[in-house]
């Protein structure tokens, strides 16, 4: 592992690093090194112990906003999972209930066919009883 000779807080460290993660640590060192420097103005009137202090409760209190944001962020996605889930299931629901929209459909056009054939059977049979009655009658008017 190739080591790398970091100026950390105003100290040089020799740091062992994975290659891969070069980038990486270059940025940590670099966001370490911007954050001591906000406490500049401490540097010789408090020592580096209390400074490194404040910089790590800084870091804490980062790092609790970023679990708080972690937290909301996953019961968001909770939320969400819920209400695509109900979007599934209305989804699945919708589409049942088009096939049995489809399939009464159906079924009221075979009785509307079905209708307008016994229609047409009583309309004949209607035709032929009064033919049979004009029949019947001219018989007894002869």
């Amino acid at each position: 592992m190739p080591i790398y000779k970091a100026k950390i807080f105003n100290q040089f460290i020799d740091l062992n690093y994975d290659e891969r993660d070069k980038a990486k640590l270059l940025k940590l060192i670099d966001t370490l090194n911007n954050h001591w420097k906000k406490y500049k103005n401490l540097q010789g009137k408090a020592n580096d112990k209390k400074i490194m202090i404040l910089l790590a409760l800084e870091l804490q209190d980062a790092l609790f906003d970023l679990e708080d944001i972690q937290k909301i962020n996953k019961e968001r996605d909770k939320k969400i999972n819920s209400k695509n889930n109900n979007k599934n299931n209305n989804s699945a629901e919708l589409i049942l209930h088009k096939d049995r929209i489809n399939n009464l459909e159906s079924k009221i056009n075979n009785f509307n066919s079905e209708f307008e054939e016994i229609n047409k059977v009583l309309d004949e049979i209607n035709s032929d009883l009064e033919k049979m009655s004009k029949s019947i009658i001219s018989s007894y008017d002869n």
